[in-house]
Protein backbone atom coordinates (compact mmCIF):
# COMPACT_ATOMS: atom_id res chain seq x y z
CA UNK A 1 0.00 0.00 0.00
CA UNK A 2 1.12 3.74 -0.62
CA UNK A 3 2.01 5.84 1.84
CA UNK A 4 -0.51 8.86 1.86
CA UNK A 5 1.90 11.21 3.42
CA UNK A 6 4.50 10.57 0.56
CA UNK A 7 1.91 10.53 -2.58
CA UNK A 8 0.41 13.85 -1.33
CA UNK A 9 4.03 15.30 -1.15
CA UNK A 10 4.37 14.38 -4.79
CA UNK A 11 1.16 15.79 -5.47
CA UNK A 12 1.91 18.99 -3.96
CA UNK A 13 5.39 19.64 -6.81
CA UNK A 14 4.15 22.10 -8.57
CA UNK A 15 4.59 21.56 -12.44
CA UNK A 16 7.40 23.88 -12.80
CA UNK A 17 9.32 21.52 -10.52
CA UNK A 18 7.97 18.46 -12.80
CA UNK A 19 9.17 20.25 -15.50
CA UNK A 20 12.80 20.66 -14.12
CA UNK A 21 13.09 17.68 -12.44
CA UNK A 22 12.25 16.31 -15.86
CA UNK A 23 14.84 18.27 -17.95
CA UNK A 24 17.49 17.82 -14.98
CA UNK A 25 16.42 14.14 -15.71
CA UNK A 26 17.50 13.97 -19.53
CA UNK A 27 20.61 15.93 -18.64
CA UNK A 28 22.02 14.34 -16.20
CA UNK A 29 23.44 11.69 -18.41
CA UNK A 30 24.47 13.45 -20.78
CA UNK A 31 26.88 15.76 -18.10
CA UNK A 32 28.59 12.19 -17.91
CA UNK A 33 28.99 11.78 -21.34
CA UNK A 34 29.64 15.03 -22.95
CA UNK A 35 31.14 17.23 -20.66
CA UNK A 36 32.77 14.66 -17.57
CA UNK A 37 35.70 17.25 -16.98
CA UNK A 38 32.95 19.85 -15.58
CA UNK A 39 32.47 17.27 -12.80
CA UNK A 40 35.05 18.64 -10.35
CA UNK A 41 34.46 16.66 -6.89
CA UNK A 42 38.04 16.58 -5.60
CA UNK A 43 38.44 19.00 -2.60
CA UNK A 44 41.94 20.03 -0.93
CA UNK A 45 41.96 20.50 2.59
CA UNK A 46 44.15 23.77 1.80
CA UNK A 47 41.10 25.86 1.04
CA UNK A 48 39.24 24.28 4.67
CA UNK A 49 39.77 27.39 6.13
CA UNK A 50 38.58 29.72 4.16
CA UNK A 51 35.57 27.79 2.74
CA UNK A 52 34.44 27.46 6.77
CA UNK A 53 35.08 31.03 6.80
CA UNK A 54 32.44 31.55 4.02
CA UNK A 55 30.47 28.80 5.44
CA UNK A 56 30.06 30.67 8.85
CA UNK A 57 29.41 34.15 7.12
CA UNK A 58 26.46 33.29 5.03
CA UNK A 59 24.82 31.08 7.80
CA UNK A 60 25.55 34.53 10.10
CA UNK A 61 24.30 36.30 7.18
CA UNK A 62 21.19 34.21 6.58
CA UNK A 63 19.96 34.46 10.37
CA UNK A 64 20.81 38.19 10.80
CA UNK A 65 18.97 39.09 7.54
CA UNK A 66 16.19 36.69 9.09
CA UNK A 67 16.08 38.56 11.89
CA UNK A 68 16.33 41.76 10.82
CA UNK A 69 13.63 41.24 7.80
CA UNK A 70 11.51 38.63 10.40
CA UNK A 71 11.03 36.75 6.88
CA UNK A 72 11.14 33.04 7.86
CA UNK A 73 9.93 31.45 11.12
CA UNK A 74 12.63 29.07 11.73
CA UNK A 75 11.91 26.40 15.06
CA UNK A 76 12.07 22.67 14.76
CA UNK A 77 9.18 20.93 13.49
CA UNK A 78 9.94 17.65 15.02
CA UNK A 79 11.66 14.21 13.57
CA UNK A 80 9.37 12.95 10.83
CA UNK A 81 11.21 10.15 8.91
CA UNK A 82 9.12 9.91 5.81
CA UNK A 83 9.11 13.61 5.41
CA UNK A 84 12.88 14.37 6.33
CA UNK A 85 14.01 11.40 4.03
CA UNK A 86 11.88 13.04 1.14
CA UNK A 87 13.15 16.54 2.18
CA UNK A 88 16.44 15.03 1.86
CA UNK A 89 16.25 13.66 -1.41
CA UNK A 90 14.32 16.56 -2.70
CA UNK A 91 17.47 18.50 -1.40
CA UNK A 92 20.18 16.52 -3.31
CA UNK A 93 17.76 15.85 -6.68
CA UNK A 94 18.08 19.91 -6.95
CA UNK A 95 21.09 20.69 -5.65
CA UNK A 96 23.81 18.19 -7.89
CA UNK A 97 22.80 19.04 -11.09
CA UNK A 98 22.15 22.71 -10.01
CA UNK A 99 25.60 22.77 -8.91
CA UNK A 100 26.95 21.55 -12.14
CA UNK A 101 25.06 23.66 -14.49
CA UNK A 102 25.41 27.05 -12.99
CA UNK A 103 29.15 26.17 -10.90
CA UNK A 104 30.19 23.81 -13.39
CA UNK A 105 29.39 24.62 -16.78
CA UNK A 106 27.95 28.47 -16.47
CA UNK A 107 30.75 29.50 -14.17
CA UNK A 108 33.30 27.38 -15.11
CA UNK A 109 32.77 29.13 -19.22
CA UNK A 110 32.68 32.71 -17.33
CA UNK A 111 36.09 31.77 -15.48
CA UNK A 112 37.95 31.54 -18.87
CA UNK A 113 37.03 35.50 -19.21
CA UNK A 114 36.70 37.18 -16.33
CA UNK A 115 39.98 37.46 -14.21
CA UNK A 116 37.78 39.08 -11.37
CA UNK A 117 36.99 36.94 -8.73
CA UNK A 118 34.55 39.81 -7.20
CA UNK A 119 33.11 40.38 -10.65
CA UNK A 120 32.75 36.64 -11.81
CA UNK A 121 30.83 35.86 -8.74
CA UNK A 122 28.65 38.40 -8.95
CA UNK A 123 27.41 37.77 -12.26
CA UNK A 124 27.15 33.99 -11.98
CA UNK A 125 25.18 34.60 -8.89
CA UNK A 126 22.98 36.89 -10.63
CA UNK A 127 22.37 34.39 -14.01
CA UNK A 128 21.76 31.36 -10.80
CA UNK A 129 19.04 34.11 -9.35
CA UNK A 130 17.55 35.01 -13.06
CA UNK A 131 17.00 31.51 -13.57
CA UNK A 132 15.23 30.55 -10.86
CA UNK A 133 12.21 33.75 -11.61
CA UNK A 134 9.93 31.40 -12.93
CA UNK A 135 9.84 29.43 -10.06
CA UNK A 136 6.42 29.60 -8.39
CA UNK A 137 5.73 32.58 -11.02
CA UNK A 138 1.81 33.86 -11.09
CA UNK A 139 2.29 34.11 -14.73
CA UNK A 140 4.50 34.47 -17.83
CA UNK A 141 4.01 38.82 -17.73
CA UNK A 142 7.28 39.80 -16.10
CA UNK A 143 5.41 41.51 -12.95
CA UNK A 144 3.95 38.18 -12.07
CA UNK A 145 7.68 36.24 -12.03
CA UNK A 146 9.16 35.64 -8.96
CA UNK A 147 11.31 38.34 -7.69
CA UNK A 148 11.72 37.67 -4.33
CA UNK A 149 12.82 34.38 -4.76
CA UNK A 150 15.18 34.80 -7.65
CA UNK A 151 16.67 37.78 -4.91
CA UNK A 152 16.94 35.13 -2.14
CA UNK A 153 18.58 32.51 -5.27
CA UNK A 154 20.89 35.48 -6.08
CA UNK A 155 22.09 35.70 -2.93
CA UNK A 156 22.22 31.83 -1.90
CA UNK A 157 24.47 31.68 -5.10
CA UNK A 158 27.14 34.74 -3.90
CA UNK A 159 28.45 31.85 -1.17
CA UNK A 160 28.38 28.91 -3.84
CA UNK A 161 30.23 30.74 -6.39
CA UNK A 162 32.48 31.98 -4.18
CA UNK A 163 33.26 28.38 -2.90
CA UNK A 164 33.74 27.04 -6.35
CA UNK A 165 36.10 30.09 -7.30
CA UNK A 166 37.71 29.32 -4.48
CA UNK A 167 38.45 25.38 -4.77
CA UNK A 168 37.61 24.81 -8.21
CA UNK A 169 35.43 22.16 -6.44
CA UNK A 170 31.86 21.17 -7.24
CA UNK A 171 32.00 19.07 -4.02
CA UNK A 172 31.32 22.02 -0.90
CA UNK A 173 29.19 24.31 -3.46
CA UNK A 174 27.21 20.94 -3.59
CA UNK A 175 26.53 20.01 -0.14
CA UNK A 176 25.83 23.55 1.00
CA UNK A 177 23.17 23.83 -1.64
CA UNK A 178 21.59 21.05 -0.49
CA UNK A 179 22.02 22.12 3.11
CA UNK A 180 19.95 25.14 2.32
CA UNK A 181 17.39 23.15 1.03
CA UNK A 182 17.51 20.68 3.47
CA UNK A 183 17.04 23.41 6.63
CA UNK A 184 14.65 25.69 4.85
CA UNK A 185 12.41 22.75 3.96
CA UNK A 186 12.69 21.61 7.78
CA UNK A 187 12.84 24.44 9.84
CA UNK A 188 11.33 27.34 8.51
CA UNK A 189 7.84 28.81 7.47
CA UNK A 190 7.05 31.67 6.02
CA UNK A 191 7.06 34.09 8.86
CA UNK A 192 3.67 35.50 7.81
CA UNK A 193 2.07 31.78 8.09
CA UNK A 194 0.87 30.76 11.32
Amino acid sequence: MIDISITKRFSDISHYKLWIISLYVILFPLFFVFIPDVLRYDFSSAHLGQVLFIIAITFLGIYSLNLLFGLRKIGWRGLAVPRDAWVILYAVFFAVPEEIIFRGIVQGALQNFINNTLVLVVISSAIYGLAHLPNEAKGLHIKNWNWRFAAVAFLAGLPLSLIFATTDSLLIPTLLHASFLTIFKLFADEANQK
